[in-house]
């Protein structure tokens, strides 16, 4: 009968964790998002960068 008690008193506390770890997973899960946003960004901006380098170039090697 002890060990039934036990069990009971148990189960809401594991309950409990779960919900935490869910929690805890769900801000993992959404700040891997804005970072995988903010890279697809980075990256964009980075060719971006890239294409006026090698615009910049051309201009003035045509210059010479």
């Amino acid at each position: 009968m002890g060990e039934l008690k036990t069990i009971r008193e148990e189960q809401p506390l594991q309950s409990h964790k779960l919900s935490e770890h869910e929690d805890r997973i769900q801000k993992i899960e959404s700040h891997l998002g804005r970072l995988l946003l903010l890279s697809k960004q980075y990256s964009f901006l980075f060719e971006i960068c890239k294409t006026f380098s090698r615009l910049n170039l051309h201009i003035r090697l045509t210059k010479l």
